[in-house]
């Protein structure tokens, strides 16, 4: 029996029914499967594939679907009351994971913004990742433990590889405590300081808490700033070390996580949407806790290759004008409260009187205690006799009120279009100023860079002119010290001939002729400006305020509903 059929026994005998009151009912069969035991249509074809096959083998002898029945429900059973064996997959209740989803996000939002579960999918086991799951297993170290559910923040891109049934080998969803590894949290876990963004903007960005079964297998603890170290390592040099050592994976206890080197020790299994409000109303006590509007959290299994149930994405609220806002009356309502019979003053009082010069209802208390009488009182049988006649006038006029206050919802209209000109305007006269001022300053500050190259290159031109000078002597000097060489040697030697005496005195009248001195002029460089340029730009760039004037709409000066009663 595969582990599918395992779940569906033990689902089976939680929802009352018996494998015997299956028989022959195909159609009963699919009920009971997907609305009792909360398995998807494509999980229950498989059932059904396997329990047609017990059935065929009931039929030629070789078992009862009652011992079927029995047996596997006592295997079940007896792993309950142990720990479950590495390679069948755990069922969860959705209320479970509903659960601890919203525990982890309580504990991802931190002091932020409320983060909550808006709808749980529950994703198929493909034939491939469960195969490379239980072959990642055969390989774990002995005893391998327990499968652990275990939560992950995943981005968009991987939650579509997810969906699709891929390999989790290239998942984005990178987490700073150990960025060569793939981190997952327990509902208990401090994900958040390890988030790259705050977590309320991954939610408004597509991301989503996914529920990973994972094969932690022979865990060793670190701290977290032992763990940052292996960030220097790749995964595989990770996993091979990690290995050779004894150990699956890595815990950290001060953030309750688990980190894997192997993308086939961990298979996703639900789908958590996240619902982050754009508003939070905030009580009038600080102590209390933000009430946030959250949507009705609902469970929805997935078909295999299917995408799972739109996002919960908040509504967009356009803000402006809406026309012809005020000529909609409201639908009347057939439903009176409690609370419009009762007195607003004396609780729990209701209300009896009618004060006509104040246009109030009063209840026993307001007329004894607070100086009515039956004077200036009417009951309110009476009083509705006398007032309808002017309430009927009142919604007269403010029928043609909400008539004619169209024409000041187009003035409204007529002021903002005034407005979006006049910006429009101001921006491109801005637009067209600072562009002439950019392409003053450029001009100024190509002028600037040209003086500063020009005087630069003269003063090392001059200093080049002096060095050649300066060599062509020294050149010279050395040009005499080797033609005096050969003639003083020979004079040394007592070797004097005519030749030798003119050599050696030719060489002594270049030496001692009138020699020309170098002159090196003293060099210059650019030091600054004539004047304070750059202040005074600055000084001209000093922020301004923009000035105003009265548009050229005429708008009413107020809207006074005062004048219906009349």
């Amino acid at each position: 029996m595969s582990d599918l059929w395992w779940a569906f026994t033990d689902r089976l005998a939680v929802s009352g029914y018996k494998l015997e009151d299956l028989r022959g009912n195909d159609g009963l069969f699919r009920l009971v499967a997907e609305e009792f035991c909360g398995f998807t249509p494509q999980q229950v074809s498989e059932l059904q594939k396997q329990w047609q096959s017990i059935c065929r083998g009931a039929k030629n002898g070789m078992m009862q679907p009652e011992c079927v029945s029995q047996t596997t429900v006592r295997t079940s059973s007896q792993n309950n009351g142990t720990s479950t064996p590495q390679g069948i997959f755990c069922t969860y209740p959705t209320s479970t994971v509903l659960s601890r989803a919203n525990k982890f996000l309580y504990n991802l939002s931190g002091n932020g913004v409320p983060l909550a579960s808006a709808m749980v999918t529950e994703l198929p086991l493909p034939r491939k990742l469960t195969q490379a799951f239980r072959g990642r297993l055969a390989f774990m170290h002995k005893p391998t433990g327990e499968v652990e559910l275990l939560w992950k923040i995943c981005s968009p891109t991987t939650l579509a590889s997810i969906k699709e049934g891929r390999s989790l080998e290239n998942m984005d969803g990178w987490d700073a405590l150990c960025p060569c590894g793939i981190v997952s949290y327990s509902e208990d876990g401090a994900a958040a300081q390890f988030c790259e963004k705050k977590p309320v903007e991954l939610a408004r960005q597509g991301w989503c808490l996914v529920a990973f079964d994972v094969a932690v297998g022979k865990s060793r603890c670190l701290q977290e700033e032992e763990i940052r170290l292996l960030q220097h390592f790749s995964m595989e040099e990770c996993f091979n070390t990690l290995y050779s050592d004894g150990y699956d994976s890595i815990s950290v206890a001060s953030c309750n996580a688990c980190v894997i080197f192997h993308p086939d020790q961990m298979i996703p299994r639900f789908v958590v949407n996240i619902y982050a409000p754009n508003k939070i109303r905030q009580p009038n006590d600080p102590k209390m806790t933000p009430e946030v509007d959250l949507p009705a959290m609902t469970f929805s299994p997935v078909k295999k290759g299917e995408k799972s149930g739109k996002e919960l994405q908040p509504t967009p609220t356009k803000v402006g004008i809406k026309p012809n806002a005020s000529t909609t009356p409201q639908k009347p309502s057939s439903v009176i409260s409690l609370d419009a019979m009762n007195c607003q003053k004396h609780s729990g009082k209701e209300v009896e009187f009618w004060c006509p010069e104040e246009k109030r209802l009063l209840c026993s208390h307001c007329l004894f205690y607070d100086g009515y009488s039956n004077s200036n009182c009417l009951l309110v049988a009476e009083a509705v006799r006398m007032e309808t006649p002017g309430l009927e006038r009142w919604i007269q006029n403010a029928e043609t009120f909400t008539k004619e206050i169209d024409s000041v919802n187009n003035l409204f209209r007529s002021a903002e279009k005034d407005i979006d000109t006049c910006e429009k305007e101001r921006k491109e006269e801005l637009f067209e100023h600072f562009k002439r001022v950019r392409a003053k300053l450029n001009e100024l500050e190509e002028e600037l860079t040209s003086q500063i190259e020009n005087r630069s290159e003269e003063q090392r031109q001059s200093l080049r002119n002096s060095l050649a000078d300066v060599q062509a002597t020294v050149e010279k000097v050395n040009r005499l010290i080797g033609e005096a060489a050969t003639p003083l040697l020979n004079y040394r030697a007592g070797n004097i001939d005519h030749r030798t005496a003119v050599a050696l005195l030719k060489v002594t009248q270049s030496v001692f002729d009138n020699w020309r001195a170098v002159n090196i002029p003293m060099y210059s460089v650019v030091i600054g400006w004539d004047r304070d340029i750059f202040n005074e730009l600055e000084g001209a760039l000093q922020s301004t305020l923009a000035t105003e004037s009265e548009g050229q709409v005429e708008l009413p000066e107020a809207i006074d509903v005062n004048y219906l009663k009349n």
